[in-house]
């Protein structure tokens, strides 16, 4: 395990100019610019088409040379961890809670609390806000009203952060609730990766 301070080196330069937590504790070094992090998010229960969007979408930024984070639970995130480990990356995992004693290598897992830290609401939240500030994109894959994911997008949105919404993210039905919000509040949709700080996005003022 690493523990690191912002005093640190290795510290993430992001959550050094915001209100860090005193410590991170990793799995291994961690390498994280500021400019170079971004995090997907969607709900557990996605639709076959959220699943397959948050697999090809999270290659894509990874192989644009981002440093891609998830929370590391089911459906949408467990999509991300599978797709990075299948074509050779490692994609940085936020833990609510204390970091496990064993791992299988293929994730850099990360906690803002120490170990022995238990799972709870408490955690998930703090987790999910953890998470948010770390980096300075959000995806969201998909998300129903009631869903982690739309906390996640509120709290990158306070943290200074910016919100892209997956296509697969707005439409009809309950899991397209969030990201319908999230739209109307003026998220953009993300259409295009053009190179690693460029997109291509459909605003509330049409196509950028």
């Amino acid at each position: 395990m690493t523990i690191v301070s912002p005093c640190d080196d290795g510290y993430p330069e992001r959550l050094a100019l915001l209100d860090a937590p005193p410590l991170l504790y990793a799995s291994e070094p961690l390498a994280i610019g500021s400019d170079s992090c971004v995090l997907f998010s969607g709900t557990r229960r996605p639709d076959h088409q959220a699943f397959h969007d948050a697999w090809v979408w999270s290659l894509r930024f990874a192989r644009l040379g981002w440093r891609v984070v998830t929370s590391g639970e089911g459906g949408c995130d467990l999509a991300v961890r599978r797709a990075l480990a299948g074509a050779g990356f490692k994609p940085i995992v936020a833990v609510a809670g204390g970091l496990p004693a064993t791992w299988d290598g293929t994730t850099v897992l990360v906690s803002p609390f120490p170990e022995g830290t238990v799972r709870s609401r408490e955690s998930l939240l703090g987790r999910n806000l953890f998470s948010a500030s770390l980096c300075q994109l959000t995806i969201i894959v998909q998300a129903p009203l009631r869903s982690g994911s739309l906390l996640v997008a509120r709290d990158a949105l306070d943290s200074g952060g910016d919100v892209l919404l997956l296509p697969c993210a707005v439409g009809n039905g309950a899991q397209h609730a969030g990201g319908n919000r999230l739209r109307e509040e003026g998220a953009p949709i993300l259409r295009r990766c053009v190179d690693k700080t460029s997109f291509v996005v459909d605003s509330a003022y049409g196509c950028d």
